[in-house]
């Protein structure tokens, strides 16, 4: 498995385009990976989830892709990526396999994940009956409660937990950022043009490993809905 870090140039139209439509955005990372036949799901099948963070310092956009291949950034137009980055390479990328066969069960670690904290409509919802919702539709949880109860299902799915630091088991070490709706277009199978919006939360805390081969598994598929559109990508680091 790869991590790929790459400043993106703030001054370029193209940036700022595919910024504005997540599904531009997974067009341009998905570019930087071999062509698979349309029967698969390529960025399932390649591994990849990204996220597109902010450095608050200086405004500068980060994009963190991980993929099971090494992608190839040289495809990426001239002037995407920022000339400079302090004294870092960038684009950057890392392998992570040997830093995941590292962790064990009862690991305390620290975590961000931008997830798409969202529920399916039931079939017997009373507006599925009145016919003011469509069953099976995703929508957004809006209340900080369900986003952090969202988020402990996941960790019972993916095997850790996250952690309360206060006499209050019910209070995490945790702090949520509910960004405004990602939106963007895409083509459907009839070539009209159809608007996609995702309701974004980031998640920052701390979490402890309960079950070592489920959390690899959270790490390697992402966690929640939306992966193609930049939700999911779990990342961690030792806690201090």
């Amino acid at each position: 498995m790869y991590l790929s870090r790459v400043a993106l140039e703030q001054r370029s139209r193209l940036v700022r385009r595919d910024i504005s439509d997540c599904h531009k955005l997974h067009s341009r990372v998905m570019s930087a990976f071999p062509d698979l036949p349309d029967t698969q799901n390529a960025r399932a099948e390649l591994g990849v989830l990204y996220r597109l963070d902010l450095n608050l310092r200086n405004q500068q956009s980060i994009l963190l892709v991980q993929s099971r291949d090494m992608p190839d950034w040289s495809v990426l137009p001239h002037g995407y990526v920022a000339t400079t980055i302090n004294s870092l390479a960038n684009p950057a990328i890392k392998p992570i396999s040997k830093a995941w066969d590292s962790i064990s069960r009862s690991d305390i670690l620290r975590f961000r994940l931008q997830g798409n904290t969202s529920k399916r409509i039931h079939k017997n919802n009373p507006q599925v009956t009145d016919g003011k919702i469509s069953a099976g539709k995703r929508v957004a949880l809006l209340h900080e409660n369900d986003q952090i109860d969202w988020l402990h299902r996941k960790g019972q799915l993916f095997g850790f937990e996250v952690l309360s630091v206060q006499a209050n088991s019910k209070v995490p070490n945790l702090s949520t950022s509910t960004a405004s709706k990602i939106h963007g277009q895409r083509t459907n199978t009839g070539n009209a043009v159809q608007r996609i919006s995702f309701g974004s939360v980031t998640f920052e805390g701390v979490l402890r490993i309960k079950d070592r081969e489920l959390f690899r598994k959270g790490l390697e598929v992402g966690i929640g809905p939306g992966k193609a559109y930049g939700f999911g990508l779990l990342s961690v680091a030792k806690a201090s």
